[in-house]
């Protein structure tokens, strides 16, 4: 029998892959024998994505109660949380009455995942706990806009928005807690290719009308953030979470 293989990402030793477009398996990377499989229901797999530590792997999806995402657990091979629109639930729990939102695309950070959805007819992006699935924040996109990526830096969340009906793109910059500080112009109206790529402490961002680069951080910020995050690290030095979170601060 045939099968066709597709959204291919290494974590570690295990090797991610969905087949037939709807069922995840786990792979030995070097042999290339099963480790797990989870069965298909029905739903589709839109896009495979892997956390920061590679422990877990997150779907983006669509199926018979409209998209969604599921976050499943690498070495175990097991559901942690699943999210229909209605917010994050675990394995076998019942589902929340009443209709959800729409999710179009997901973004992975540090410890959160973030969400592009459409509620009531308006875009915005949801903040969860990458491993619990509980909402930290919300942020509701300027009407005429469209984001499909969610940037972490240490002190902020960098949201590059395209432009529609005659709009300008726009970098909008929020804290990590979801406030807006400021929004940015952008020459053009329309994100292009990877659309908005950090490289070495700068933004580079493309669209219709060239390429732009930003750069900029709050230095006493940074500081305090990088010394709390090692005294709690010193508290809890098996947490590699933190320890990912300290490095990426220090470089």
């Amino acid at each position: 029998q045939q099968i066709r293989l597709g959204n291919l990402v290494r974590m570690g030793d295990t090797l991610l892959a969905v087949e037939d477009g709807q069922r995840l398996v786990g792979l030995d990377a070097a042999k290339g024998t099963p480790r797990w499989e989870i069965a298909g229901d029905g739903t589709w797999v839109l896009e495979l994505l892997g956390s920061i530590d590679g422990t877990l792997a997150i779907t983006r999806t669509h199926g018979p109660l409209g998209s969604g995402l599921r976050v499943y657990d690498v070495a175990q091979g097991s559901e942690i949380w699943r999210d229909n629109g209605n917010g994050g639930q675990r394995p076998g729990a019942m589902a929340r009455p009443g209709g959800g939102s729409a999710l179009s695309r997901i973004a992975v950070g540090d410890s959160t995942l973030y969400s592009f959805r459409t509620t009531a007819g308006r875009a915005e992006i949801w903040a969860q706990d990458l491993r619990s699935g509980k909402k930290s924040w919300s942020w509701r996109l300027p009407a005429g806009s469209r984001a499909t990526q969610a940037i972490e830096t240490p002190t902020s969340i960098l949201i590059p928005r395209s432009g529609v009906i005659g709009r300008r793109a726009t970098l909008s910059v929020l804290t990590r807690g979801g406030k807006l500080v400021s929004n940015v112009p952008v020459v053009g109206r329309r994100l292009l290719g990877l659309g908005a790529v950090p490289v070495a402490g700068v933004l580079v961002v493309s669209t219709d009308r060239g390429i732009m680069c930003f750069s900029g951080h709050d230095r006493d910020g940074l500081a305090r953030e990088t010394v709390d995050l090692a005294r709690t690290l010193e508290k809890d030095p098996s947490n590699d979470g933190l320890r990912i979170r300290l490095s990426q601060r220090l470089e």
